[in-house]
């Protein structure tokens, strides 16, 4: 069986008609999974950084919409390119939230056309496609797709362009330039990975010009976050600093638990370990890297510039991420970038042993793991993208409130914000601080409806806002799939 598949799939390609089927057939499945899951809600974050662009571009100022009690929110938590290209893009469609992730589309598709270019073998862009983690990727509004855009050009540099040539040096420049302008961990990551690239193939003398661009990247981000100071309610200062406190939030705070906390430190990389896991990623990387090792540590001729750059940035990436003991909230959208690292490693490899003796072997393993990503990739083309259903409801509620003309103050979710044009008391900014509840009660009287989650009854917050409003007013419960609107009868 194994000698009858691998003759199959070896001498298919053989054959220009059946090449171009093959082909055309692994693009529509592409275009048609990932158009399919752009109907997904937003999610935890999604609207902060999409919010600061739409704001920008419609009514000029620099701000994310979280609500009543926080009407000043700052953007610059990240630095500001993210919320920038989305927020453009968001105007492409009269739907603002498919049109926004339209742009993690494109950049999913882009990185399928580097990989076919670079290997040609129609197992390893189906695995690409079927991936659930790569699929996952093509929907989120995240830093980490700029990420992740400004390595496929990095890649494209070390791939086809000579050292010091000017198109070399000029997407160098334009790839660390979207890293230091969306995300500063992932530009000092890429950059160290760099360095220790030069500094392993001894070509040192190249650390001139690639500090010297990095340099002119952080002042051209700097630039760029003066001038969005101007629509912003905070100080050029306020901004700059703010960029820095989660880099300090997330590595001070493990630095505390590795500390002080070991057990708790162990538990945060277990919860990461799991939901690396559940996105496939595990079984994908330990499978995909065993062969890679597997073939250098026999065939070492194969070590070169390109495959010792591809193999710094996935170890060194995914090894800090990892053991930072954080992923990023849900999707654990931080390890993108060096997947997509190690998928380019093994198609540069694989390129060169079309002859190895275990090739056979190693075909059939990519065929099972595009087999094993056939059930995860169907929950989510079923679920139209939505990687918690126990989420979905935040579209339908909005349509419902503005079908029926429900103008009035809402208390709600951060979530909500991209489907209500109501003005919002956040159930974010509520629950655990005396003084915002005090205010939510206090205003009772202008608030028109409560959204609940349907598992939210217990939290203490929500429960005693909820009893008052009941207390006070005569209301209709309207339940949807996952949520319950509690609205002031006309």
């Amino acid at each position: 069986m194994i000698n009858q598949l691998n003759y199959f799939f070896k001498n298919s390609y053989r054959h220009r008609k059946f090449k171009i089927i093959l082909l055309f057939s692994s693009l529509l499945i592409f275009l048609y999974s990932r158009i399919t899951v752009l109907n997904a809600e937003l999610s935890t974050e999604e609207w902060l950084f999409l919010s600061p662009g739409i704001n920008l571009i419609s009514q000029n100022f620099f701000l994310y919409d979280w609500g009543i009690l926080a009407p000043d929110g700052n953007p610059f938590h990240k630095p500001p390119l993210t919320s920038i290209v989305y927020g453009f893009f968001s105007y492409f469609f009269n739907d603002q939230i498919y049109s926004a992730k339209f742009f993690s589309f494109l950049i999913n598709f882009i990185g399928l056309i580097l990989l076919y270019k670079i290997t040609k073998n129609i197992l390893i862009i189906l695995f690409y496609i079927f991936s659930y983690f790569f699929l996952a990727s093509s929907i989120i509004i995240q830093t980490d797709i700029l990420v992740f855009f400004g390595f496929i050009i990095l890649s494209i540099a070390q791939l086809y362009y000579k050292k010091k040539s000017i198109n070399y040096i000029l997407l160098l420049f334009i790839g660390f330039l979207i890293l230091w302008m969306t995300k500063i961990e992932s530009a000092l990551i890429i950059l160290f990975c760099y360095s220790l690239y030069y500094v392993l193939i001894k070509e040192i003398k190249n650390f001139f010009y690639l500090y010297l661009i990095n340099i002119i990247c952080i002042f051209l981000t700097l630039i760029l976050i003066f001038l969005l100071t101007n629509y912003t309610n905070n100080s050029f200062m306020d901004n700059l600093f703010s960029i820095f406190y989660p880099i300090e939030r997330i590595l001070g705070h493990q630095t505390e638990s590795l500390v002080f906390n070991f057990k708790g430190y162990l538990y945060s990389l277990v919860l990461i370990f799991i939901k690396l896991y559940q996105y496939g990623f595990i079984l994908e990387t330990v499978t995909i890297f065993g062969i890679v090792f597997y073939i250098l540590t026999r065939q070492k001729y194969l070590f070169n510039k390109d495959i010792i750059f591809f193999l710094i940035l996935f170890i060194l990436p995914f090894t800090i991420y990892f053991f930072v003991g954080y992923a990023g909230m849900q999707f654990p959208r931080y390890f993108i970038f060096s997947f997509y690292s190690l998928i380019i490693l093994f198609s540069l490899i694989t390129n060169k042993i079309s002859k190895f003796k275990n090739i056979r072997i190693i075909n059939l393993l990519i065929l099972f793991l595009i087999i094993f990503n056939f059930k995860n990739s169907y929950f989510l083309l079923k679920n139209k993208g939505n990687l918690y259903p126990g989420e979905i409801g935040k579209k339908e509620i909005g349509v419902y409130l503005e079908e029926k003309g429900i103008k009035g103050d809402l208390v709600t979710y951060e979530y909500f914000s991209g489907y209500i044009k109501n003005k919002r008391y956040l159930w974010t900014i509520i629950k655990g601080y005396e003084v915002n509840k005090k205010k939510v009660i206090d205003n009772l009287h202008n608030i028109e409806g409560i959204i609940i989650k349907k598992n939210d009854y217990v939290n203490y917050d929500v429960a005693q806002i909820l009893n008052i409003f009941q207390n006070n007013y005569n209301l209709k419960k309207i339940e949807f799939k996952n949520y319950d609107l509690w609205i002031k009868k006309i």
